[in-house]
């Protein structure tokens, strides 16, 4: 059955240049994303559902992998601007909890969230609050795990393939996907309006090389098109991952991670994403 897209205009942004860290820690918390509907394809034309499952199973070098959905890794983020990198530490549970640590010479910067709410701590120590009203966690931070794709893959509410595209010189399938909740956990579609992600994968390898969503600033004045590329893919706890990741805000780059290791299914507690 034929269904109308609703695809959101275009949106220009010029984003200043950042250059203090807690800003572009800042950056990493413009997450909005907005629903689309899947229109007619063409015979032999992959389904955006089709494309994410062989992208799933292309990770699971192993079964064990098949439902990871937490993680920890460390690593170095280099800022655009700058010619130092800075060490970086992310522990993540889900898509709600995550907490984010960048060191530097002058102070460590941090974000903490849990189930929604946590707090943004500068190299100074003062902290801001986040809420579910100004944040909404994007489905894939910083690592797209097997768990989480096929998490979303089953709760998705509506799913597109929206053809093919090059990405740095190879074809990808290019599918976007929004995730539906209940009422109990989202009682004012706030989750469910911001979660469309679009994904970028490779059509011969399946693996994922770029993702996109667009983001709010925390006073919900102005949008962000925020991108994840991955590269350097390697084999690590049974999954095949990128250990190189880079951000785009408005076609700017922000910083670049490279991963130095990564532990799956690691024995989080609420304890660790409070601080």
């Amino acid at each position: 059955m034929k269904r109308n897209l609703q695809i959101p205009p275009d949106v220009s942004v010029v984003l200043p240049k950042r250059t203090i860290v807690s800003e572009i820690l800042g950056l990493l918390l413009l997450i909005l994303s907005v629903s689309v509907s899947s229109g007619a394809q063409n015979p032999g034309t992959p389904t955006a559902k089709e494309v994410m499952e062989k992208a799933i199973a292309k990770m699971c070098v192993d079964t064990s992998a098949q439902k990871v959905d937490t993680y920890s890794f460390s690593g170095t983020m280099q800022m655009a601007g700058s010619n130092d990198p800075n060490p970086i530490r992310v522990l993540s549970r889900g898509t709600a909890d995550i907490h984010i640590t960048i060191g530097m010479q002058e102070g460590a910067h941090s974000v903490a969230l849990l189930r929604g709410k946590g707090t943004v701590t500068n190299k100074s120590g003062k902290q801001s609050a986040l809420n579910a009203d100004t944040y909404t966690p994007p489905q894939i931070s910083f690592l797209p795990l097997p768990g989480i794709l096929a998490d979303l893959l089953s709760s998705a509410r509506e799913m597109a393939y929206l053809g093919m595209e090059n990405v740095d010189g190879r074809l990808t399938h290019h599918i976007a996907v929004s995730r539906g909740y209940n009422r109990e956990k989202d009682p004012h579609g706030i989750l469910s309006s911001r979660s469309r992600t679009e994904f970028f994968i490779d059509s011969e390898s399946f693996l994922i090389l770029k993702l996109r969503h667009l983001s709010f600033d925390p006073s919900r004045q102005k949008t962000y098109q925020r991108e994840l590329l991955f590269s350097g893919y390697k084999q690590s706890d049974g999954a095949l991952l990128p250990f190189t990741i880079s951000e785009t805000l408005v076609g700017q780059r922000t910083w670049t991670i490279s991963v130095q290791s990564i532990e799956l299914g690691p024995k989080l507690s609420d304890g660790d994403f409070e601080r």
